[in-house]
């Protein structure tokens, strides 16, 4: 993943930092671009639609971030 990436390349010690910085990272992008894409399209949905998606985006970048380091 990109994101991954990003966060290897950050100056921070704490794995823990990494995890909260990667998901938060994670969870934006998914919401503003499922937004965006939605808004080029003049399409609406419930506002709640893309925070979902970014909460289960955030929660598998923080599963697979922890199953690489363990």
């Amino acid at each position: 993943m990109i994101i991954e990436r990003l966060v290897e390349k950050l100056p921070i010690r704490s794995d823990f930092q990494k995890l909260v910085i990667g998901s938060i990272l994670t969870a934006l992008t998914i919401s503003l671009g499922m937004v965006g894409i939605l808004r080029l399209a003049d399409f609406s949905i419930n506002a709640v639609i893309p925070s979902t998606f970014a909460a289960i985006g955030a929660a598998v970048y923080a599963a697979r971030m922890r199953k690489s380091a363990g």
